[in-house]
């Protein structure tokens, strides 16, 4: 596995145009398990390049037929062949197989490779647009190799040559469990060179906003024991996720996914004995419980009208505020 190089990537990535292409995935609709994100320095024929990786399982998969594209006796753009197409859009990566949103910042496709990187990042979070700034947090926090401790060193200021102290805790992979949409289609490449005339455009879609449905707390965490459960060994160090009560995870104020908090070192406590009262004490009577303080919704949320989205508990009332979702629970709490 190369060097990882997310943070160094994410200022290119905030001020990428959207472009999407891929030579990875193959034409078709889809709904995709996020495995990993990350990126990397990878050594490939003429030196070391940078990459953005988002490997995925397709958990929905239908065919997306095309009737353009490079065809299979493509030699040039002299010579574009009329054989078949390579990607007719018929046979789509298979439900459970793995596959990648590669990106190379450094080979022939540089120029779109920050857009490229921004776009799932948008639909993820149910976003037409972000900030270069928010794009570029939201990045670093998304690739993130290891959990973070509040004030840990996380990196160095070039600005203002100071070093960057974590605000918060940071959870590695947080999106990892979390589900994402995308359909392909046909774009001609504006020079068409040796390897073809045609690119896959990736246009992905949110399939549904983070903590709710099938991105909800509940069942994102079922994902991602599971795939966390089948990491090879030495991925375990750099994906361990820390204990739940964290901090949200990325740079837009969205929350993170709780997998559950480890039992303290040495195992879990025995609870200590209650002191023995004497036959002859009194025992007081409980106090009355304290009613709760009164709560106002803060300023710029609103809430779901829908009663799906708006239950009789705190945790099952959702509010939404410029795009990012929380429950009453969670605006309770501060977070």
């Amino acid at each position: 596995m190369g060097q990882d190089i997310s943070a160094e990537l994410a200022g290119e990535i905030g001020a990428g145009k959207v472009f999407n292409s891929s030579d990875n995935i193959r034409h078709g609709i889809y709904i995709f398990e996020i495995q990993t994100i990350r990126g990397e320095l990878v050594e490939v024929e003429d030196g070391k390049h940078r990459f953005v990786f988002w490997e995925l399982k397709p958990t929905k998969s239908e065919p997306n037929p095309q009737i353009e594209g490079d065809r299979i006796d493509y030699k040039n753009k002299d010579d574009r062949g009329v054989g078949p197409l390579k990607d007719d859009g018929t046979k789509p990566n298979e439900v459970g197989t793995d596959c990648a949103l590669k990106i190379d910042f450094d080979g022939k496709g540089a120029r779109s490779a920050a857009g490229n990187s921004k776009s799932p990042i948008l639909a993820l979070f149910n976003r037409s647009d972000m900030s270069e700034e928010d794009v570029a947090a939201t990045w670093v926090d998304l690739a993130r190799k290891k959990p973070v401790r509040k004030g840990e060193a996380i990196g160095f200021d070039q600005a203002t040559k100071q070093i960057i102290h974590a605000k918060e805790d940071k959870q590695a992979q947080p999106a990892r469990g979390m589900l994402i949409g995308c359909k392909t289609t046909v774009k001609k490449k504006g020079t068409p060179n040796d390897s073809g005339a045609f690119i896959t455009k990736l246009n992905w879609f949110c399939v549904a906003p983070i903590g709710i449905g099938v991105n909800s707390v509940e069942e994102v965490a079922k994902r991602r024991a599971r795939i966390e459960a089948n990491l090879p060994d030495d991925d375990d160090d750099e994906d361990a996720t820390q204990a739940a009560g964290s901090a949200p995870a990325n740079g837009v104020g969205q929350p993170q996914m709780p997998v559950g908090t480890a039992p303290p070192a040495g195992g879990m406590s025995v609870p200590p004995t209650p002191p023995q009262v004497p036959p002859s004490a009194p025992v007081a009577p409980p106090a009355p419980p304290v009613p709760p303080a009164p709560w106002t919704v803060p300023a710029g949320w609103t809430a779901y009208t829908d009663p799906a989205w708006f239950g009789d508990t705190p945790d099952k009332r959702w509010y939404h505020n410029n795009g990012v979702v929380k429950n009453e629970a969670q605006l309770r709490a501060g977070q």
